[in-house]
């Protein structure tokens, strides 16, 4: 990581052009950069070395191309000796972040610096920063809440939070594209969230560096927060919520977070006579069971359109499913036509 008595100096180094005045031709012709910005080093074959790109148009009678501390005065690595070059056109040489005694550089910002002097006599120096990064960013989930999650249901919450802790950004710099974060959600289904569903519904607390896309700054723990309350064509059951960092260098990592949908109601079955049905004699009891992935939290009764509801006691519970049987006979003691309503809550 770049230490932070480096960052103002880093910043005053972006790329910087000095050419003696009255120069009659570029030497230097198109864009000097290198490719990736920031790379690893770490003989894993993705991003191990820094691509320096550069176009000669007109013959240099010397040339040069050095890697230097992010001070620009502290030379770490030749990569063209002084000389003279007339091969005009593009050209482009490696660095494999080793310093010039084939020791590894150590991670944080260096300065690539081209010098030539073209045949007039100008001198023409162009520096490019570039990054080693040896430190891949961690991302762990650390907790979902709710535990069952159903958006816009009475005064339920409103909102998950995932939480999730990252670690080991890349320090943010001008010339640097800094850590993205990506998030994809998948339903019960196995088929993904479409983005343009998630829009404006997904925030994050504390706010990113960047939302489009976001983007990671700084070590923290983050919390992902889903506002559902208003989105449709949602599913009952687990959503899987991926998680990934992912740096310039080429590192990522990734984590997993599963939030449980509770969208549907629970259902309600009799099992001595159909629901809706008229009888002429009340039975004894009324008996069925009531039904809920999440299971059952609690049972009621009333026995006509404008009474109170009664607590109901189940007769028994096995898994998600409620049993009741419901005395009817020494409840209903009036004449005349009653309803009864069974109310199950999840």
């Amino acid at each position: 990581m770049i230490p932070k008595f480096l960052k103002g100096i880093a910043a005053a180094a972006l790329c910087v052009a000095v050419t003696a005045p009255g120069a009659r031709a570029q030497l230097f012709g198109g864009s000097f950069f290198a490719t990736p910005s920031a790379f690893s080093p770490n003989g894993d074959g993705n991003s191990d070395v820094t691509l320096i790109r550069f176009t000669l148009s007109d013959t240099a009678m010397t040339l040069s191309l050095v890697v230097f501390e992010a001070d620009s005065v502290s030379p770490v690595d030749t990569l063209i000796a002084p000389r003279a070059d007339s091969t005009l056109g593009l050209q482009s040489v490696t660095w494999d972040g080793q310093r010039w005694d084939g020791t590894p550089a150590a991670e944080g910002l260096y300065l690539v610096t081209l010098t030539g002097r073209g045949i007039s006599g100008p001198d023409t120096t162009l520096s490019v920063p570039v990054f080693v990064d040896i430190t891949p960013p961690t991302l762990r989930v650390t907790g979902v809440s709710p535990a069952t999650y159903a958006p816009g249901v009475g005064v339920a919450v409103t909102v998950l939070d995932v939480a999730f802790v990252v670690t080991d950004v890349s320090p943010v710099f001008p010339a640097r594209v800094p850590d993205e974060l990506k998030v994809t959600i998948t339903s019960p289904n196995g088929s993904a969230v479409a983005p343009e569903d998630l829009e404006g519904r997904i925030s994050y607390d504390p706010p990113l560096y960047r939302d489009n896309p976001p983007a990671i700054a700084v070590d923290d723990t983050y919390h992902l927060k889903w506002d559902a309350s208003t989105q449709t064509g949602l599913r009952d059951g687990d959503y899987r919520i991926d998680l990934v960092i992912v740096d310039s260098a080429g590192f990522a990592d990734t984590d997993t977070a599963f939030a449980d949908f509770d969208i549907d109601p629970p259902a309600i079955t009799y099992t001595n006579f159909a629901d809706g049905a008229n009888v002429s004699v009340v039975p004894d009891t009324l008996r069925g069971w009531a039904l809920d992935r999440s299971g059952i939290n609690t049972l009621r009764v009333k026995y006509r359109p404008a009474g109170p509801y009664h607590p109901v006691v189940a007769s028994a519970i096995v898994a998600d499913t409620a049993f009741f049987a419901i005395p009817l006979a020494d409840s209903i003691l009036i004449e005349g036509s009653h309803e009864v309503t069974i109310r199950a809550t999840d």
